[in-house]
C-alpha cells in the first residue's frame, strides 16, 4: 500500500506518472505532427490552466478555431486526485484538440494529500464559472478517471444552478465515480487491469482525498454523494453524455452503473424522455486505455469522442 502521507512517496509517484506521460506525448507528436498543437498558459477563475490549441486540424477545416463563439473543451486530468497534471495527459488533450479543431482548457486543480476534498471540485467550479458565467463561452466537458469524477460532480452542481448554462456535451473516460469501490469490477478486474490496484493505490488515494488516515476504512464517507457522485440523485434532464471504458477496466462498474442511473433518471421523468447516454465498452481494454497512444483502440475511441462532442455541440446551435 502506498504511503501517501509521505512526501517522498507522493513525489515519486508523480514523477513516475509524468515520465510515462512524456513518453505517450512523444508518440502522439509523431502521429499528428510536432506542429499540430500549440500550448499556452493562463489563469481562468484564479486557477492556472494549460491551453492546448489546434494548429493543424484534419481536412479542409483544419485551421485553428480561436473565436469567442467557438466552444471550448474543459478537460480534467486523472490521477486519483494525487498524481497527474495537464502535461501528463497531453496524449489525450492534444488529440482532442486536433480531431475537434477546438481549444482545450486543462485546469491545474489542487491535489491531495496536500489539498484534500473539496479543493479539487472548488477549483473545477471556479474555472467553469469564469468560462461560462463571465466569458460566456460554450463548454464541452471532458474528464478521465478522477477527472471524470470532477466532470460528473461539476455537471450535477451546474444542473442544480439555474444561473449557469449547462455544458453542451459531456465525455467521461473511465470515470472514478465510486470511491467506496463497491462495484463488481473492483474485484473481478483486480488482476486484469495492468494500471490500477484498489489495495495498493486507490484505497490510500481515496483516504488522502477524504483527508482521513490510510488505515481508516472511510467507507461511509466514501459512499456520500459529495465524495462519490455515482450515489447522487441524477437529474431528469442533462446534456448528451458519452462514457468509455474497457472490459478489463478496474472501474468498469462505475461506468456501467452511471450510464444506467442516467438513463433511468431520464426515463422516470414526467416527459419520460430518452436520454443521450452513449456507453462504449471496448473489449480487452483497461483503465483509460485512451492514454496509451500506440493502441489502435485508443485512436478509435478518441476519434469517437471527438465526433460525439462535435455532433452534439453543433446540434445545440
Amino acid at each position: 500500500m502506498a504511503d501517501l502521507s509521505d512526501a517522498a512517496t507522493v513525489r515519486g509517484l508523480r514523477d513516475d506518472n509524468a515520465m510515462i506521460g512524456r513518453e505517450h506525448w512523444k508518440i502522439v507528436q509523431e502521429q499528428i505532427g510536432h506542429d499540430a498543437v500549440r500550448l499556452s498558459e493562463s489563469a481562468v477563475g484564479g486557477i492556472d490552466c494549460q491551453w492546448v490549441h489546434n494548429c493543424k486540424g484534419e481536412g479542409e477545416q483544419g485551421k485553428q478555431d480561436t473565436g469567442d463563439q467557438a466552444p471550448v473543451i474543459l478537460y480534467f486530468f486523472g490521477g486519483a486526485f494525487v498524481v497527474g497534471s495537464p502535461e501528463d495527459d497531453l496524449a489525450i488533450t492534444a488529440k482532442l484538440a486536433h480531431f475537434t479543431r477546438l481549444s482545450v482548457c486543462v485546469p491545474r486543480y489542487r491535489r491531495a494529500p496536500e489539498n484534500p476534498y473539496p479543493r479539487a471540485i472548488e477549483d473545477a467550479a471556479a474555472v467553469y464559472r469564469e468560462l461560462v458565467g463571465v466569458q460566456r463561452r460554450r463548454v464541452l466537458l471532458v474528464g478521465e478517471s478522477a477527472g471524470g469524477h470532477l466532470a460528473l460532480r461539476l455537471l450535477l452542481d451546474v444542473l442544480g444552478d439555474r444561473e449557469l448554462a449547462a455544458p453542451e456535451a459531456v465525455a467521461l473516460l473511465s470515470p472514478w465515480a465510486d470511491l467506496s469501490h463497491s462495484g463488481d469490477s473492483h474485484v473481478v478486474c483486480q488482476n486484469l487491469d495492468p494500471t490500477l490496484s484498489v489495495e495498493h493505490f486507490l484505497h490510500p488515494a481515496t483516504c488522502a482525498y477524504m483527508g482521513v488516515p490510510a488505515d481508516a476504512s472511510g467507507t461511509e464517507k466514501a459512499k456520500s454523494p459529495d465524495v462519490s457522485p455515482l450515489f447522487a440523485d441524477m437529474p431528469a434532464r442533462f446534456p448528451p453524455v458519452i462514457i468509455t471504458t474497457g472490459t478489463r477496466d478496474l472501474l468498469m462498474s462505475d461506468s456501467i452503473r452511471l450510464a444506467a442511473k442516467l438513463r433511468e433518471a431520464a426515463a422516470a421523468s414526467e416527459e419520460g424522455r430518452e436520454a443521450v447516454v452513449d456507453l462504449r465498452v471496448t473489449d480487452g481494454m483497461w483503465h483509460v486505455f485512451e492514454w496509451f497512444s500506440k493502441l489502435p483502440e485508443a485512436e478509435q475511441s478518441l476519434r469517437g469522442i471527438a465526433d460525439f462532442l462535435l455532433k452534439h455541440q453543433a446540434a445545440v446551435r
